[in-house]
């Protein structure tokens, strides 16, 4: 009598193997907005530190952009560079009024868009004064110093983080 050799899979593996990848597959779709949104925040923190980098060096240069400068008579008008946020979007804009603010008045350079996962973003005004060859920066008017650094707060659905912005546009965290 011959025995035969057992083909395939008992049902009580395929139940367990079923079981195994259901909770794979639970945390991965769990961790997945949380991976996303800290990704998004990276990606902003990063947008954010390239436009004051930029801002900065614009103002230190005295980089004026002709259409400011063919839309204004002063041309030190064009210089002291700022950075503001509105919803989800950076705006880099030359303080034409010298308020520290963005205003209507006030020229834009360029406008960056964060992404799209982060919701809300608490941050000054931030404004580049350059008297060639120093360089300041302020927050809502009031001077960025080592001991008093600027915060820049970026939120999404599942995460925050804060942005400590220090005098020349660094980024700590």
């Amino acid at each position: 009598m011959s025995r035969l050799k057992p083909r395939g899979f008992v049902l009580i593996e395929l139940v367990v193997t079923l079981v195994i990848f259901s909770i794979l597959a639970s945390i991965i779709a769990t961790a997945y907005p949380t991976a996303r949104d800290r990704h998004a925040l990276t990606n902003a923190e990063q947008e954010i530190q390239s436009l004051l980098r930029t801002a900065g060096q614009r103002a230190v240069n005295e980089e004026r952009d002709q259409a400011c400068l063919d839309q204004f008579d002063n041309a030190k008008t064009c210089s002291d560079v700022g950075l503001a946020f509105d919803g989800n979007a950076a705006i880099m804009f030359a303080d034409i009024d010298g308020n520290y603010e963005y205003t209507s008045s006030d020229y834009k350079i360029l406008s960056s868009q964060l992404p799209q996962q982060i919701t809300t973003v608490q941050a000054p005004v931030f404004v580049f004064i350059a008297i060639p060859p120093t360089l300041s920066l302020s927050a809502n008017a009031v001077a960025v110093t080592d001991n008093q650094p600027a915060a820049i707060t970026l939120t999404t659905q599942h995460s925050q983080a804060i942005l400590n912005v220090l005098p020349y546009g660094q980024i700590t965290k």
